[in-house]
């Protein structure tokens, strides 16, 4: 499959995950989290060996609880097709060869798939329940199991581009740029930036939403420099940016 097909495919398939899986508001995870879920799940499972299927997989949804991110499904799905896999190049000659060369390639789409959100080029998005529900009731405790190299190749990902918090960073500083560029008004009759208030008699033009954006990043501008007065005294407050 060439490189330009595979990101079509990839491209395809994350529209259809938007539609049918992505949780709105959206909540991103790191990489770090995600491999502790699935190695916690791995162990849950090992407890419950003794159970039937039916009542294992309804006792894993449990402890899952809604708490599932893309590269985990991507990862589960990963697992059930290459057992699917092996199991069809053990009996040749059941399948047809266009149904081995099909899961291949969704192996291979689903495994670049891992590796972007890995490096961060797709974010590890939350999924809701019937993502969930989807691939857990198709997993046995075998399938649970954390391979070693993910666990070297995953925790080379990028920390900084994996930070659920960076695009919050960004919009925090941008909104406190926008109150800044709001707050230096051009006056019309001098033609000179001024920081002052217009009086009553000087009309600007301010839009409804621009009154908002202003509000907001005083809000902001206030919390900002709270959090490094706080900082500056040795304090170490939680800083709660602006949604």
């Amino acid at each position: 499959m060439s490189t330009k097909k595979l990101d079509k495919e990839i491209k395809k398939k994350l529209k259809i995950f938007k539609k049918k899986y992505f949780v709105y508001p959206q909540y991103d995870s790191t990489i770090e989290q995600s491999l502790a879920r699935l190695e916690a799940r791995a162990k849950f499972a090992e407890t419950l060996l003794s159970h039937k299927l039916s009542d294992f997989g309804a006792r894993m949804l449990a402890y899952s609880n809604n708490n599932f991110y893309l590269i985990e499904y991507l990862y589960y799905w990963q697992n059930i097709n290459v057992s699917k896999l092996n199991d069809m190049k053990r009996h040749p000659e059941v399948y047809l060869k266009e149904m081995i060369t099909g899961l291949e390639e969704n192996i291979k789409i689903r495994d670049e798939m891992i590796k972007q959100c890995v490096s961060g080029k797709i974010p590890n998005i939350k999924l809701n329940k019937h993502a969930e529900k989807e691939v857990i009731g198709r997993l046995t405790c075998e399938l649970y199991k954390v391979d070693d190299s993910i666990k070297i190749s995953w925790n080379k990902s990028d920390s900084i581009k994996n930070d659920p918090m960076k695009e919050k960073k960004k919009q925090l500083f941008v909104n406190i740029w926008r109150y800044i560029r709001n707050k230096l008004i051009i006056s019309k009759k001098e033609n000179v930036i001024t920081t002052k208030t217009p009086s009553k008699e000087t009309k600007t033009n301010v839009l409804p939403q621009d009154k908002k954006t202003i509000s907001h990043a005083k809000v902001i501008a206030e919390e900002a420099m709270r959090y490094r007065a706080l900082k500056k005294a040795n304090h170490s407050p939680t800083f709660q940016p602006y949604r």
